[in-house]
């Protein structure tokens, strides 16, 4: 498949027809089990933010298709970068962004990067700096593996997942519904999934409680997605307003952006919704609806263990297909 882009950074960026194509071609190779690969190519992972889950799946996905990796770790190397204009790298581990960039330039064929920073205030952290600049200085082809707003290799699993079960998109409803956890997370996942979603013709609902909106960028987005497929979009602050005559249901839990600036204050404020779980009785609400939930899944916290245990639960599906996603495009990217 040939890319517009360079860089995979959201699906957000790419037309209707492409990411239909995309997700196309997921599910080809998958069913060929054939992918390009990696010979004598190398690619950096960058993680400012430990994950454990992003590290494996890529460290998996390159050497499965021959490739040579080599992680940074941003912390443990100490190794602070900065993006301002005008400012004296004085520390002795300090770069500029636009030095870090043409110096790993040299060092690979590709830099997947994942980074959530958090400075306490949502409207700086929505920006993703990091990513925004290193992608604007690099001439390699960059793969988001996860921001504060994108997560496009989980969206791309997603899709490819409805598609297998329902076989299109249009005139079906997925409802994207908020689940409580004592500890937030990021909401990149359920951006993504709203996006392509709504860019693909599926009526969209999504339900949280007050204050855990989504971001209103990205609302915006949605809105012009679905006024231009006039498919429908609704936000609610009622659980069952998502669940009712839904044929997704997508679930997980993400942190507000109204009380994003004190952490343990949200921490506090969100247990009042502890009753946002998923059971069996919320899935009865629904069109016989299959469940999706971006991995790791936190059993009877966020949803009851017999509706993972169900066969509506696709959770192990999406665990699948973001492993043959992931190798798609860095194959087709390379």
């Amino acid at each position: 498949m040939r890319f517009r882009t360079k860089h995979f950074l959201t699906l957000q960026e790419l037309r209707r027809d492409e990411l239909e194509d995309l997700i196309e071609g997921v599910i080809k190779a998958k069913e060929k089990n054939h992918f390009s690969g990696l010979e004598h190519k190398t690619i950096l992972g960058f993680f400012p933010d430990h994950c454990i889950y992003s590290r494996l799946s890529l460290e998996s996905a390159v050497k499965k298709l021959g490739g040579s990796i080599v992680n940074i770790n941003f912390s443990s190397e100490k190794w602070n970068l900065l993006h301002e204009s005008g400012v004296m790298c004085l520390h002795p581990n300090m770069a500029h962004i636009r030095d870090a960039a043409a110096f790993l330039d040299t060092c690979g064929d590709a830099l997947a990067i994942r980074h959530l920073p958090y400075s306490g205030s949502w409207r700086t952290d929505r920006q993703d700096s990091l990513l925004r600049y290193i992608t604007r200085y690099s001439s390699i082809p960059i793969i988001n593996l996860e921001s504060n707003l994108y997560n496009p290799l989980q969206g791309l699993a997603d899709l490819v997942s409805v598609k297998e079960l329902l076989k299109n998109f249009n005139g079906w409803k997925a409802g994207i519904v908020w689940t409580y956890h004592p500890y937030a997370h990021g909401v990149g996942s359920a951006n993504e999934f709203a996006l392509a979603a709504s860019k693909l013709g599926m009526d969209l609902t999504v339900s949280a409680p007050k204050g855990f909106e989504l971001d209103s960028g990205i609302v915006k987005l949605i809105d012009k997605n679905t006024a231009h497929n006039r498919s429908s979009f609704e936000v609610s602050n009622k659980m069952d307003d998502a669940l009712n005559g839904a044929h997704i249901v997508y679930a997980m839990n993400w942190r507000s952006c109204k009380h994003y600036a004190d952490r343990a204050a949200e921490e506090v404020y969100q247990k009042q919704f502890d009753k946002w779980v998923i059971k069996n009785s919320d899935m009865e609400k629904t069109d016989g609806a299959f469940l999706l939930h971006p991995y790791p899944i936190r059993r009877n916290v966020c949803v009851m263990e017999k509706v993972l245990n169900s066969k509506s639960s696709m959770i192990n599906r999406q665990i699948e297909n973001k492993a043959y996603a992931q190798k798609y495009i860095l194959s087709e990217r390379l």
